[in-house]
């Protein structure tokens, strides 16, 4: 059976600021787009957004 990694990114100001609950400010430097387009290229996979929270959620399989 598939198992998943799950990873949630807060953004402020154009930037993802939280990840996983962490403020990060300086994690995956640049604006949404930049910071999607590396997080996708690592294997991540944008499942849903909450736009009240900012909150993007992400999955991949998980290594077994």
């Amino acid at each position: 059976m598939q198992k998943w990694e799950y990873l949630i990114a807060r953004a402020e100001d154009g930037r993802i600021q939280y990840v996983n609950g962490r403020e990060l400010p300086d994690w995956k430097k640049g604006n949404l787009w930049n910071s999607f387009s590396t997080l996708g290229d690592e294997g991540w996979e944008l499942v849903a957004i909450d736009w009240n929270t900012h909150c993007y959620f992400f999955k991949r399989p998980k290594a077994e």
